[in-house]
């Protein structure tokens, strides 16, 4: 009996042996290769097949995000980049952060610039001046003559009246006016006219200058001034002296 016992306690264990068969060299069992999972070595292919198929997928997924940050993602310079990038980087900053304001102001500044006339004259002729010594003006009614630095113009027909006569003047009064010479112009007291109706016909819009004598001709009537800047001004309708 103890030797069956034996026997049967060896076979036991051998039986034990061969349920669990032990291998050794290359095919031996490798416990690392068996998944965390706890899976078998039999689907192991099978896993390595689906994270393959999986690492396809994602590569592909990778690749497509890495074109959608190329396309849409703004390029952000890392924080921990060297002394140049912060260089770089701290002096793109300030240029963003300056700014530049121009204002413009436009000035006018108009300046008037008198002609070289009297006040009391009108404003040059754009047209070439005269220069003849006696001339009419005014369809015949004023006739002037320049000599030797004076001028006199007689009006044949007027509606104003002339200073009263003084008695110093013993001819014809208050017809016409004259400057001779120097000194304001004055009332001609004289027996004759400088009236010339076949003179030379001076029309409206042209100045006739002789020496330092200057005379307008303006549809209202004519104005006579010296160099000096004295003159008068005789028209039918009125008349004046500066």
């Amino acid at each position: 009996m103890l030797a069956g016992c034996g026997t049967a306690s060896s076979s036991g264990k051998a039986g034990a042996s061969k349920g669990t068969p032990t291998t050794t060299g290359a095919n031996a069992f490798n416990p690392t290769l068996v998944p965390a999972s706890g899976s078998s070595p039999g689907t192991t292919t099978t896993a390595k097949k689906k994270s393959t198929k999986k690492g396809a997928n994602s590569k592909s997924s990778a690749h497509t995000a890495k074109s959608s940050s190329k396309t849409t993602s703004p390029k952000v310079a890392s924080p921990s980049s060297g002394s140049s990038s912060s260089a770089s980087s701290g002096s793109s900053s300030g240029q963003a952060s300056t700014v530049t304001v121009s204002h413009t102001s436009t000035v006018t500044l108009t300046k008037y610039i008198r002609p070289d006339v009297p006040a009391g004259a009108g404003l040059p002729s754009v047209h070439r001046d005269a220069s003849v010594t006696r001339f009419d003006a005014a369809g015949g009614n004023i006739g002037c003559r320049i000599d030797g630095g004076t001028v006199r113009c007689d009006v044949a027909r007027r509606v104003w009246t002339p200073p009263r006569k003084p008695a110093s003047c013993h001819a014809a009064w208050g017809q016409g006016l004259m400057i001779g010479g120097s000194g304001s112009a004055f009332f001609v007291c004289a027996r004759s006219s400088v009236l010339d109706p076949t003179g030379y016909d001076i029309h409206a819009g042209y100045d006739d200058k002789v020496g330092s004598v200057t005379c307008q001709v303006r549809s209202f009537g004519v104005t006579c001034f010296e160099s000096d800047g004295h003159g008068f001004f005789i028209g039918r309708t009125g008349y004046t002296t500066f």
